[in-house]
């Protein structure tokens, strides 16, 4: 099995099969060097010293419900061909030797046989610290892609910075003030203090809409980086789905027209004309003065993804993959957590604006 570097390690790279033409090394290794990674201080490995059919991993692990041949094993939700696991289970003995404090996988094979998820698309960039394991894990395409899909360069090497910047401690978990089931005296409260705010002087506040049925479910409002509030408005409820009375929902629908029109205030949103459509249907109002983090990102970089969750991958100090949160939400369970993830969205869209009008202003 091909192995190349220093043990013990504190950067390990492990990729899924040996590249056959060496192009996703060179870019590896360029990759390291240009984000402050030294490569000669890293530990390299793949997990197979042979290529699966076609050249495809998708050829060794399966989703399927069956077992698809002999000698095939289930581990975390997949069946994993024998080869494949065989070569997991060898990195995983040699990285308890090299005792790395991050980890940097290349590909599918390695996020899903350490940390579960296969979708590299979206868990790519993030900060995973799977509980069996004493590294951090940073997954990341493997350099193979770049040639045929040479706009992931740019993703690429913000992913080998992140890791960087974990390695030195610039890039720490966050920990989030939410505040979530106020009662109306909170409400009143916070959005009044927002507004003394503003009349000290220019305020930024994200907004962030949770839709139901097309109605408004709840309102999310950021003002850093890390406190939001959640403002619910309807709740699964079999016989009253409406969260205030008539007379609390007018004084909040009130405090939100002050904010929305107040001179001082900037409203930052993520693909903002949706929610606008919102505001202007069901309450009547629409912000004075909006930035939209989609349009700004799109202006600089027209040719890939814009989601918020992306977004976030390339801009946020911590970064986290966070969207199955809302999908794996079951409502019979109630609704904090779908209230705490609408308060994250908002503080994400607060925190990336800043780094995208940094990044334009670099580009004047």
């Amino acid at each position: 099995m091909p192995t190349l570097g220093p043990i013990p390690a504190n950067i390990a790279i492990i990729g899924d099969f040996p590249d056959r033409f060496g192009d996703g090394s060179s870019a590896t290794f360029q990759a390291l060097h240009r984000n402050g990674i030294v490569s000669t201080s890293c530990f390299f490995s793949t997990l197979t010293e042979h290529q699966p059919p076609d050249g495809d991993i998708d050829n060794w692990i399966s989703d399927r419900k069956t077992c698809p041949g002999v000698g095939w094993e289930h581990f975390r939700g997949k069946w994993w061909h024998p080869d494949l696991l065989k070569g997991c289970r060898r990195v995983e003995t040699m990285l308890a030797e090299v005792a790395p404090r991050i980890v940097i996988t290349l590909g599918k094979a390695a996020l899903a046989y350490f940390c579960g998820p296969t979708a590299v698309d979206k868990w790519r960039g993030s900060r995973l610290s799977p509980p069996e394991y004493p590294f951090t894990v940073i997954p990341t395409f493997h350099p193979r892609t770049l040639a045929v899909m040479p706009e992931r360069n740019f993703i690429f090497q913000a992913d080998i910075k992140r890791a960087y910047n974990i390695y030195v401690g610039k890039q720490l978990p966050r920990s989030y003030n939410f505040i979530i089931e106020p009662s109306i005296e909170q409400v009143i409260e916070n959005l009044t203090d927002l507004l003394a705010r503003a009349e000290s002087g220019p305020l930024k506040l994200s907004g962030d809409l949770e839709t139901r049925s097309a109605n408004i479910a709840c309102f999310g409002i950021a003002w850093s980086e890390t406190d939001a509030i959640c403002i619910p408005h309807l709740v699964i409820h079999p016989e009253n789905p409406f969260y205030w009375s008539v007379e609390d929902e007018a004084q909040i629908v009130w405090l939100y027209a002050q904010l929305f029109h107040h001179p001082n205030i900037l409203w930052v949103g993520q693909n903002y004309l949706y929610d606008c459509q919102y505001f202007h249907r069901h309450w009547g109002i629409l912000p004075l003065n909006v930035r939209d983090t989609m349009v700004g990102h799109h202006s600089l970089h027209s040719n890939i993804r814009k989601g918020l969750d992306f977004l976030s991958s390339l801009y946020a100090h911590d970064h986290v993959y966070w969207k199955e949160d809302i999908r794996d939400w079951n409502p019979k369970l109630g609704e904090k957590q779908y209230w705490e993830y609408n308060c994250k969205d908002a503080c994400i869209t607060w925190e990336i604006d800043d780094r995208i009008v940094e990044a334009a202003k670099d580009r004047l």
